[in-house]
C-alpha cells in the first residue's frame, strides 16, 4: 500500500479526537505498516508551543490575522519535521485537522475571508494537500453541548465563541464539503463513536480501492504472504491454517460488516418512490441471473405474502418471452452484482420499450443496468477468486428486499397504526380482526 495522507475535520464538538484514535487503532491491529497519527496546530514542539499561545484563553486580545498566520507558521514546521518524512517513509498518516480548519475557523468564523487565508497555507504547503479527508459534520448547538459537557479542561479560545461564530465555521465546512467531494466524505457525527468509526473506515477503504474493512484486510495479508512466500489464502481473510473456529469468525464478521455497509449505501429519498412503485404496480417482475437469481426468487415469494402480485425470472429464454408483454403499469426489478449481466441488461432494455418502470439492486453504480433504471439501490460485499459468488452479495440483496418489504408493511398498516404497538404486534391485531368480521 502506497504512502496516504488522510485528515480528520469538523466543527468543535464534533469527536474527531475519538474518532482518528479508534479508526487507527482498529488500522493498526490488520497492517505491518506504520500509522503516524498526529495533530494541528501542534504535532512537533514547535507547533506545540505555537497551539500553546494561539488558544490559551488568556490572550484575548489577539488579532485576528495574527492567529491566522500562528496557525500557517506552525502547519508548516509540522508539515516538514514529521508529516512529509512520514509520507516519504510510506506510511499512512492520520492527522486531525489541517489547511480546511483555517479556512473554516479563521476564514469563515473570523471572517477574515476564504482568498487571503487560502494564499498564506498555499506559501506554508507548497501546494500539499490529503488525499483524503473526513468531515465530521454535527449542529453548532450538539457541538457546543458536547464541549461543555465532556471537556475536563479548561475552554480554549475557540471553544468559548458565540453560537454565531460555530455557526459560520460549520456552514464553510459544508460548503468545502460540496466543492470537493472526491476529497472529502462527510459522516454524521451525531451518531455513536462506534457508528462514526464504522463509517470512517468504510469510507477510507473505498477512497483507497476497497470495497471494505475485509477487503484491506485481505489485501495487506497478501502484501504480508508474497514477502514471506506462504501459501495464498482459499478466500479474502480466510487462510488454510486458520483454525474452524476463526473460520466461523471471519464469515460472522464479513456479514455484520456487509449489513452495516448495504445501510450505508442505502439513499432513503430513493426509497420512498421505490415503495411507492411497488404498491401502484399492477405486476412486479424481479428478474436475475446464477446467484441473483435466487434474489429475484426470493423477493418474488416475499412480495407475494405482502398482497403485490409478483413474478420471477432467472433464465434468458422466459426473462425473453415474459418481458415482451410489459406495460407501462409494469414495474421491472433486476438483481445483478456487477450490473453488466447481458441477460439482465436485456431485460431492462424490453422494459423500457415497454415503457415499465426499471428499479436496479445492484453493486455497480456505473454500469449499463444503472443508465436504463429509473432507480436503483446500491448493494455491497464482493467475491474472492476461490470463491465463486460471495455471501456476502447475496445477504446485501437479501438486506434490501427484508427493508422494501417491511416499509411496505408499515405503510399498509399505517392508517391502523396505534402509538407503542410493534409490526407484528399490529398483524396479529388485524388478523383477529379479519377473523371476528368472518373474512
Amino acid at each position: 500500500m502506497q504512502a496516504i495522507f488522510i485528515t480528520f475535520e469538523g466543527p468543535d464538538g464534533a469527536g474527531k479526537t475519538s474518532v482518528l484514535k479508534e479508526v487507527s487503532e482498529r488500522l493498526a491491529k490488520e497492517s505491518k505498516r506504520k500509522i503516524v497519527t498526529t495533530r494541528e496546530p501542534g504535532g512537533i514542539p514547535i507547533a506545540e508551543k505555537i497551539r500553546t499561545v494561539i488558544l490559551d484563553p488568556r490572550n484575548d486580545r489577539m488579532d485576528e490575522r495574527t492567529e491566522a498566520l500562528l496557525y500557517a507558521a506552525a502547519r508548516r514546521q509540522h508539515l516538514v519535521e514529521k508529516i512529509l518524512p512520514a509520507l516519504e517513509a510510506g506510511h499512512l498518516v492520520l492527522c486531525d485537522r489541517f489547511v480546511d480548519s483555517s479556512l473554516a475557523y479563521q476564514g469563515a468564523g473570523r471572517r477574515i475571508g476564504i482568498a487571503p487565508i487560502a494564499s498564506i497555507n498555499a506559501f506554508a504547503t507548497e501546494g500539499v494537500s490529503p488525499d483524503f479527508t473526513i468531515y465530521l459534520d454535527v449542529d453548532s448547538d450538539t457541538g457546543l453541548r458536547r464541549i461543555q459537557e465532556n471537556r475536563t479542561q479548561q475552554i480554549d479560545r475557540l471553544d468559548s465563541e458565540g453560537l454565531e461564530f460555530h455557526q459560520r465555521v460549520r456552514h464553510e465546512y459544508l460548503k468545502l464539503a460540496e466543492e470537493n467531494p472526491q476529497r472529502i466524505k462527510k459522516i454524521d457525527a451525531r451518531m455513536s463513536l462506534e457508528l462514526v468509526s464504522e463509517a470512517t473506515i468504510v469510507r477510507f477503504c473505498k477512497r483507497i480501492g476497497y470495497g471494505g474493512l475485509l477487503d484491506l484486510k485481505a489485501a495487506l495479508k497478501r502484501e504480508l504472504l508474497e514477502e514471506s512466500e506462504q501459501p495464498l489464502p482459499v478466500s479474502p481473510d480466510i487462510f488454510l491454517d486458520d483454525s474452524r473456529n476463526e473460520v466461523a469468525q471471519k464469515i460472522a464478521l464479513t456479514l455484520e460488516t456487509t449489513v452495516k455497509e448495504t445501510i450505508g449505501l442505502l439513499d432513503m429519498k430513493v426509497v420512498h418512490p421505490v415503495v411507492d412503485r411497488f404498491l401502484t404496480a399492477s405486476r412486479v417482475l424481479f428478474v436475475g441471473f446464477g446467484a441473483s437469481g435466487l434474489s429475484a426468487m426470493e423477493a418474488r415469494d416475499k412480495m407475494n405474502r405482502q398482497g403485490i402480485d409478483s413474478e420471477a425470472y432467472t433464465d434468458r429464454f422466459t426473462m425473453t418471452l415474459k418481458l415482451a408483454n410489459l406495460k407501462p403499469e409494469d414495474l421491472v426489478v433486476a438483481f445483478s452484482h456487477s450490473g453488466e449481466t447481458p441477460e439482465v441488461v436485456n431485460a431492462f432494455r424490453l422494459a423500457r420499450k415497454a415503457g415499465a418502470h426499471c428499479l436496479a439492486i445492484t453493486h455497480n453504480l456505473q454500469s449499463p443496468l444503472t443508465e436504463l433504471a429509473d432507480n436503483w439501490l446500491l448493494t455491497c460485499g464482493s467475491a474472492g477468486p476461490f470463491q465463486g459468488d460471495s455471501i456476502a452479495t447475496r445477504l446485501s440483496q437479501l438486506f434490501i428486499i427484508e427493508f422494501l418489504c417491511t416499509e411496505i408493511t408499515r405503510h399498509n398498516l399505517r392508517d391502523s397504526a396505534s402509538t407503542g404497538l410493534s409490526i407484528k404486534e399490529l398483524l396479529i391485531k388485524e388478523r383477529i380482526k379479519r377473523e371476528s368480521s368472518g373474512e
